[in-house]
């Protein structure tokens, strides 16, 4: 794993073997402007490296993503991922409930269409 960025958000790391891209959100609350410039972040780096895999570590997401976001994290965000190289998106559910709502409100419903959605507990 080689490390791309780390701030005090979070840590994105590169598998060049895998061809993965991978994100661990440290736990540290966000505002909305800044869950939206992370997420837009993220899809610059992807075409880099043309990256098949997404791994969404949000294990230590402590927040409630508010409605307006999760509308636009599925509305914008997920579509223009769809659009890159990604095939594979892992997303590690968080631990505390606040943020399990808000993850599962935002990808429990989304079905594969070209993009392989794979959810795992962290608990």
């Amino acid at each position: 794993m080689k490390n791309l960025v780390g701030n005090k958000y979070l840590i994105i790391q590169s598998n060049e073997a895998s061809n993965t891209l991978s994100v661990i959100w440290k736990g540290v609350d966000v505002s909305d402007a800044e869950y939206r410039q992370i997420l837009k972040g993220l899809l610059s780096l992807i075409p880099k490296k043309e990256f098949t895999a997404l791994h969404l570590d949000l294990s230590k997401l402590n927040q409630y993503i508010a409605p307006e976001n999760q509308a636009w994290t599925l509305k914008e965000w997920i579509p223009n991922l769809r659009k890159l190289s990604i095939k594979n998106l892992r997303v590690d559910i968080p631990r505390k409930t606040l943020g399990q709502i808000s993850i599962k409100s935002i990808y429990g419903d989304l079905t594969n269409d070209g993009l392989q959605i794979h959810f795992l507990n962290s608990n």
